[in-house]
């Protein structure tokens, strides 16, 4: 939605790779199984904040 669609700000959906990646790297290189753990309370917190007082149209 942020990148194809456009409905919500790039970087929100820029930041929402960040996650994916981050935790695809640290499951399969490093083995830490925790880890999505620690990231998606973060995530939801910056992304929530994001829609809340950014000015998209999925909003309105």
């Amino acid at each position: 939605m942020g990148l194809r669609e456009r409905t919500v700000a790039r970087w929100l959906g820029a930041f929402s790779v960040l996650p994916v990646l981050a935790v695809v790297l640290m499951s399969g290189v490093g083995g830490v199984a925790g880890f999505p753990a620690l990231v998606g309370p973060v995530w939801l917190v910056v992304l929530g904040l994001g829609l809340v007082f950014g000015r998209h149209t999925i909003t309105r």
